[in-house]
């Protein structure tokens, strides 16, 4: 894979991120009618805001670096993904201590099960796309990953792994 190809994967992958982040909020305003208001709810919302801003801010890092790698200027391409993989751990941490954390799937599970059939439903729901957020954020890590090898070759630094064969074949 390519400079330009793995930075590309980071921003699809982010995109993707994104677009999860916009169903879970989707899905906590279409959930059944309250007649209160519920903290979970208010917590899910605020915490798929938060995260979803992260997200674009780590994406326009991302672009940034592939503009500097379109203008041949690696080290520049490297700072903006440092950039940008910083933001993300942040919003991974977010999301893991926020959306993922145990007490918030706790609680949505709770409140499903103390409700009827259409809150069992929405629970169901909003598990499954709080897994598919983390699934999200798994591949954008990779992406990221991938991205720090090929600039790495870039710049004709040894990986790990490269450092690891050598000393094997000593």
């Amino acid at each position: 894979m390519t400079m330009k190809r793995s930075l590309h994967s980071v921003l699809d992958a982010l995109h993707a991120l994104a677009r999860v982040l916009r169903e879970l909020a989707q899905t906590v305003d279409d959930g059944p009618a309250a007649g209160s208001d519920l903290a979970v709810l208010d917590a899910l919302r605020a915490h798929s805001d938060e995260i979803a801003g992260d997200v674009a801010e780590t994406a326009t890092l991302v672009q940034e670096a592939i503009a500097a790698e379109d203008d041949g200027d690696v080290p520049r391409a490297a700072r903006r993904l440092s950039g940008a993989h910083e933001r993300f751990s942040a919003l991974f941490r977010r999301a893991r201590f926020g959306l993922g954390a145990q007490l918030t799937l706790f609680e949505v599970q709770r409140l499903a099960a103390r409700r009827d059939i259409a809150w069992r439903s929405w629970g169901e729901v909003v598990l499954r796309v709080l897994e598919q957020a983390d699934d999200a954020l798994h591949h954008a890590d990779a992406a990221l990953v991938g991205a720090w090898q090929e600039i790495a070759d870039a710049l004709h630094v040894p990986t790990l792994t490269s450092h690891r064969k050598e000393t094997v074949h000593v």
